[in-house]
């Protein structure tokens, strides 16, 4: 029988956490949780929005364990993609996407929303464009 040491999140408690951590943030986020304690019974992660520096990657693994050691001195190694929290999807990213891909996704996202920004505006046409099209 598992014992649990801490009370799980349910979806309603990490839709709680995603909707406080909306506003003007980027446009692509993903709950990134610890392997290892997940399978020990723990949910522990954070979301965290893409895309950003390695350095801001790193520093989320350490804060949700990764890189630290379990009660046997095994280290936990692995985290996961629980959810992820775009206007565009997330394509096929899964579970298991590495940082590059992650980043790759985020750096997407903030360029069609930087065009249908400029669409909205009517900026993304040139003034010879207007006759054909005025926004």
């Amino acid at each position: 029988m598992i014992e649990f040491k801490k009370k799980l999140k349910t979806h309603k408690d990490i839709d709680k956490e995603l909707n406080e951590s909306k506003g003007e943030g980027k446009m692509f986020k993903a709950w990134i949780g610890n392997l290892g304690k997940y399978n020990e019974g723990e949910l522990v992660g954070e979301w965290l929005e893409f895309p950003c520096d390695e350095e801001e990657f790193e520093a989320c693994l350490k804060r949700i364990g990764i890189g630290s050691t379990d009660e046997f001195g095994d280290p936990y190694e692995e985290y996961f993609v629980a959810d992820y929290d775009s206007d565009f999807g997330y394509g096929e990213l899964g579970e298991y996407p590495s940082y590059e891909e992650l980043n790759e996704f985020g750096e997407k996202c903030e360029e069609l929303e930087n065009l249908v920004n400029s669409i909205i505006e009517g900026s993304v046409f040139s003034k010879k464009d207007t006759k054909y099209m005025s926004l």
